[in-house]
């Protein structure tokens, strides 16, 4: 998966984004799938960690909010329904680790036969050999959450001593012949910035097919869309992304640091992103957006229940509201969607 600014990721879906703005329901390009909430890892910004059901988070009562590990039969439903609806891509992500699930290389096996593209978010802990090839041949991308340079820092940050079976199972997938494009992920944060050249040394030695840098997005749980006070440290890291970014291999985009260390807020009144995705959780409940899965008012509908279809064509867009996430995972790709769709402009078919 090469790093594509998301409006011109937009711009190859402008016939569903036109429906959208005359009030029409076409299916969502992509939907990300929770197949588990169980997490080997205790990651210290974790912003999912309400959703976990084992591990550092666990907490009983989300499994009866957003479920343990999806249903096998439950799983295949879905993914025959998103594609009979018109959804191109599955992303495989959490939640929990997806490679948790006990049943996670038949299911990736049946959404290729099913024909639907799909790629992964993944702490790469778990992929031996023999997931690896399979990875390699019916993913169209595999993202690896590294996070940090050496054994300690990721054991501090983490939680947990599996360093050395994540970088396995990066080898592991290096190894495997197939399609998939393999990417790892850095995150940059005042504590983590002195090391970030360690971090960039790391990601060319492993001779993945890029190395992403991203800031580590700091929220308040009580107040989501607060800024935090302390974002000094973004300035530096700025000036180090620009002297690094045009390197072979390296993917960022500084804005998105800028916006983070400027934030004012969204800016936006609707969140249009919520009609261009969604998320399901392994109890088949479907969410406004990742960032609100397990929110009370946010599930859209049970996929137990009802089919795909009939629950997207009553979803509306989603008013931006308190709990709205800094630097949430559609605020880019809003920025364009609303500009696009939130004004309606007189003399259109002159351009």
């Amino acid at each position: 998966m090469n790093y594509i600014d998301p409006p011109k990721k937009l711009l190859k879906h402008i016939d569903r984004i036109a429906e959208i703005q005359q009030g029409g329901h076409p299916a969502p390009v992509n939907v990300e799938i929770d197949l588990s909430n169980r997490c080997n890892l205790g990651c210290l910004g974790c912003h999912f960690a309400h959703t976990h059901t084992k591990g550092w988070y666990a907490n009983k009562a989300n499994e009866s909010t957003v479920g343990d590990l999806m249903d096998v039969e439950l799983a295949i439903e879905i993914l025959q329904q998103l594609k009979e609806s018109g959804v191109l891509s599955i992303t495989w992500t959490g939640g929990g680790e997806p490679t948790l699930h006990p049943e996670f290389d038949m299911i990736i096996e049946a959404t290729h036969k099913i024909g639907l593209k799909q790629g992964i978010y993944t702490n790469g802990t778990n992929i031996n050999n023999e997931r690896a090839e399979l990875m390699r041949n019916v993913f169209d991308w595999i993202y690896i959450s590294l996070d940090r340079a050496d054994r300690e820092t990721y054991k501090q940050y983490k939680r947990a001593d599996v360093y050395n079976k994540a970088i396995d199972g990066i080898f592991n997938l290096k190894r495997a012949k197939g399609k998939a494009t393999i990417g790892i992920g850095f995150l940059l944060s005042a504590k983590s910035l002195p090391y970030a050249h360690d971090m960039l040394d790391l990601g060319l030695d492993l001779e993945v097919d890029y190395i992403q840098f991203r800031p580590e997005i700091e929220f308040n749980p009580v107040s989501p869309a607060s800024p935090l006070p302390d974002n000094t440290w973004i300035k530096a890291a700025i000036m180090w992304l620009d002297g690094v970014k045009d390197s072979h291999k390296v993917q960022v985009d500084t804005s998105r640091f800028e916006m983070y260390r400027n934030w004012g807020g969204h800016g936006y009144k609707n969140c249009y992103w919520s009609k261009m995705q969604t998320v399901i959780t392994p109890n088949g409940k479907m969410w406004t957006c990742v960032n609100r899965r397990g929110f009370d008012g946010d599930c859209i509908g049970d996929l137990n229940d009802e089919h795909f279809t009939d629950i997207w064509n009553r979803h509306n867009v989603k008013p931006v509201d308190k709990l709205c996430r800094i630097m949430c995972r559609g605020h880019i790709p809003n920025l364009t969607l609303d500009h696009m769709l939130s004004e309606h402009k007189e003399h259109d078919d002159f351009v």
